[in-house]
């Protein structure tokens, strides 16, 4: 096993195992006990925003939980909804004002118009079982393409 230390916690990578049939798929590296932290951007259209579309499908027995989110309408500006929500079973981990979904202006946890759950809630492991999906409140969301999201989360 090789061992790397810097000035981060030591990371242990393990090596592949052989098997009968050939070789093992080598173990996520180990940081200190940590959780490993997902990045994924994914462009959601219009159409399946007012359709309810699914970002994370967590896996059985797995709780989702929320590092850090940024969205960018992109084609325009989102308009006839009152808000652009990223929920998690009940939870509405995430909420953007309509007014604040203007064409290529990313939206950021603490910017204008961006709600998050009360003492840091949004950020918590959520109930097993629920996906991350985009939602919306009042009208169909229209004009804009679509908004690009720019996840970072844990799989607990």
């Amino acid at each position: 096993m090789a061992t790397y230390s810097g000035t981060a916690a030591p990371v242990e990578f393990r090596p592949s195992t052989p098997t009968a049939t050939g070789y093992n798929v080598p173990l996520a590296p180990q940081c200190g006990g940590g959780t490993m932290v997902y990045n994924l951007t994914v462009d959601v259209t219009i159409a399946e925003i007012n359709a309810l579309h699914v970002l994370v499908a967590t896996p059985v027995n797995r709780q989702f939980r929320l590092v850090n989110v940024t969205a960018i309408a992109y084609g325009g500006a989102v308009t006839g909804l009152t808000t652009l929500d990223l929920t998690c079973g009940a939870n509405t981990l995430v909420s953007y004002a309509q007014a604040n979904l203007t064409q290529s202006l990313p939206l950021r946890i603490g910017d204008g118009g961006v709600t998050i759950l009360a003492d840091g809630a949004s950020f918590t492991a959520q109930t097993a079982d629920n996906d991350l999906i985009v939602t919306k409140t009042g009208g169909s969301a229209a004009t804009a393409t679509g908004v690009r999201f720019i996840l970072e989360y844990a799989l607990d």
